[in-house]
Protein backbone atom coordinates (compact mmCIF):
# COMPACT_ATOMS: atom_id res chain seq x y z
CA UNK A 1 0.00 0.00 0.00
CA UNK A 2 1.17 3.26 -0.68
CA UNK A 3 1.55 6.21 1.71
CA UNK A 4 -1.27 8.60 0.84
CA UNK A 5 -2.65 6.12 -1.51
CA UNK A 6 -6.35 4.92 -1.79
CA UNK A 7 -5.41 2.12 -0.10
CA UNK A 8 -5.09 -0.29 -2.55
CA UNK A 9 -3.53 -3.66 -1.71
CA UNK A 10 -1.29 -4.57 -4.26
CA UNK A 11 1.35 -7.45 -2.86
CA UNK A 12 1.67 -9.85 -0.49
CA UNK A 13 4.86 -11.79 0.83
CA UNK A 14 5.96 -13.50 3.87
CA UNK A 15 8.05 -12.10 6.21
CA UNK A 16 11.34 -14.54 6.44
CA UNK A 17 13.54 -12.22 8.63
CA UNK A 18 13.67 -9.54 11.54
CA UNK A 19 16.43 -7.30 12.65
CA UNK A 20 15.66 -5.41 15.47
CA UNK A 21 17.62 -2.80 17.94
CA UNK A 22 17.36 -1.97 21.10
CA UNK A 23 17.65 2.01 22.30
CA UNK A 24 20.83 3.26 20.39
CA UNK A 25 22.56 6.50 20.01
CA UNK A 26 22.71 9.06 17.00
CA UNK A 27 25.98 7.10 16.06
CA UNK A 28 24.84 3.63 16.82
CA UNK A 29 21.85 4.18 14.94
CA UNK A 30 23.81 5.52 12.02
CA UNK A 31 25.88 2.87 11.75
CA UNK A 32 22.98 0.22 11.63
CA UNK A 33 21.89 1.84 8.79
CA UNK A 34 25.61 1.66 7.04
CA UNK A 35 25.76 -1.89 8.05
CA UNK A 36 22.43 -3.01 6.24
CA UNK A 37 23.34 -0.15 3.29
CA UNK A 38 22.89 -2.66 0.68
CA UNK A 39 19.92 -4.60 1.68
CA UNK A 40 17.67 -1.52 1.98
CA UNK A 41 18.77 0.24 -1.12
CA UNK A 42 17.74 3.37 0.71
CA UNK A 43 18.01 7.23 -1.17
CA UNK A 44 19.86 9.75 0.05
CA UNK A 45 16.67 11.91 1.64
CA UNK A 46 15.69 8.12 3.20
CA UNK A 47 18.91 7.83 4.74
CA UNK A 48 18.66 11.47 6.05
CA UNK A 49 15.16 10.12 7.81
CA UNK A 50 15.80 6.98 9.51
CA UNK A 51 19.59 7.43 10.58
CA UNK A 52 19.71 8.79 14.03
CA UNK A 53 16.46 7.52 15.44
CA UNK A 54 16.36 5.59 18.52
CA UNK A 55 15.04 2.26 17.38
CA UNK A 56 14.84 0.98 13.94
CA UNK A 57 14.21 -2.71 12.67
CA UNK A 58 14.75 -4.45 9.02
CA UNK A 59 12.49 -6.91 7.70
CA UNK A 60 13.00 -9.08 5.22
CA UNK A 61 10.57 -10.14 2.65
CA UNK A 62 10.16 -13.14 0.90
CA UNK A 63 7.67 -14.61 -1.57
CA UNK A 64 6.75 -11.30 -2.56
CA UNK A 65 3.81 -11.53 -5.17
CA UNK A 66 1.78 -9.32 -7.19
CA UNK A 67 -1.87 -10.05 -5.92
CA UNK A 68 -5.41 -8.87 -7.48
CA UNK A 69 -5.65 -5.64 -6.03
CA UNK A 70 -8.46 -5.10 -3.26
CA UNK A 71 -9.46 -1.73 -1.23
CA UNK A 72 -8.18 -2.17 2.48
CA UNK A 73 -10.09 -1.75 5.61
CA UNK A 74 -7.59 0.63 7.11
CA UNK A 75 -9.51 1.18 10.58
CA UNK A 76 -6.86 2.89 13.16
CA UNK A 77 -3.76 0.98 11.46
CA UNK A 78 -1.33 3.89 10.11
CA UNK A 79 1.25 1.69 8.78
CA UNK A 80 1.95 1.25 4.94
CA UNK A 81 1.86 -2.17 5.38
CA UNK A 82 -0.45 -4.67 7.18
CA UNK A 83 0.43 -8.11 8.83
CA UNK A 84 -2.34 -10.24 8.85
CA UNK A 85 -2.95 -14.82 9.16
CA UNK A 86 -5.97 -13.79 6.20
CA UNK A 87 -5.96 -11.88 3.81
CA UNK A 88 -9.61 -11.77 3.52
CA UNK A 89 -9.70 -10.53 7.01
CA UNK A 90 -8.78 -6.93 5.84
CA UNK A 91 -10.31 -6.60 2.76
CA UNK A 92 -13.62 -4.28 2.70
Amino acid sequence: METGGDLTITHRGIIANVIESEKMTKEESIDFVKRYEKELNLSKKQVDRWAGKKYLAVYEIAELEEITPFQYNREKNMDDWVITDDINKIKL
